[in-house]
């Protein structure tokens, strides 16, 4: 479906580049771009949605975080990069403040199990400020809040040992943190 939208879109582009030249005849206007939009941009937050569903369920739910490749199957960490892509298609769209602040809230949740905790706040406060009464948004964005705190004191303790390794510090993270 999502394919059909690029598609859809491509074809927006050329016809309005040729009514530039003189041929009123073609098919979409840019009139039509508001209404692809409308339609596009729920299918991207459920598009979104669905490879959140496949990141946790990618690795060991212990260790999402740590997902790997198994016999060619996408890793966790690939499910949420995309998940990524499709939510800066949505802002691109120009979608409005309830669909915004869910993609937002799509972006923290894949920033929390990449574990980038300060995205996820960031990403969690901005949905937040478009719905105050969200309590989803809160509560993730206080899991995101415990991750940053976890992340400092394990390079706290990483200083204080002599020691900078990230794999110390992750394990750290993730006996804090629930994963």
């Amino acid at each position: 479906m999502l394919e059909l939208f690029k598609y859809e879109m491509a074809n927006l582009l050329a016809d309005q580049a040729d009514a530039e030249l003189g041929d009123h005849k073609r098919g979409l206007g840019s009139g039509d771009l508001p209404a692809i939009q409308s339609e596009r941009v729920p299918c991207l937050l459920n598009a979104a949605a669905c490879r959140l569903r496949l990141a946790e369920s990618a690795g060991d739910p212990d260790d999402v975080i740590g997902a790997q490749t198994v016999g060619g199957q996408t890793t966790a960490a690939d499910h949420c990069t995309h998940v990524l892509e499709l939510l800066g298609e949505v802002h691109k769209a120009g979608a409005r403040a309830p669909a915004r602040a869910k993609a937002h809230y799509r972006a923290a949740q894949a920033h929390c199990l990449l574990g980038n905790w300060r995205e996820a706040w960031e990403a969690a406060g901005a949905s937040r400020a478009l719905q105050p009464a969200s309590a989803e948004a809160r509560a993730l964005q206080q899991r995101a809040q415990q991750g940053l705190r976890a992340v400092q004191r394990a390079e706290a303790a990483s200083a204080r040992n002599g020691a900078t390794a990230s794999e110390g510090n992750r394990d750290i993270v993730e006996k804090e943190v629930d994963l």
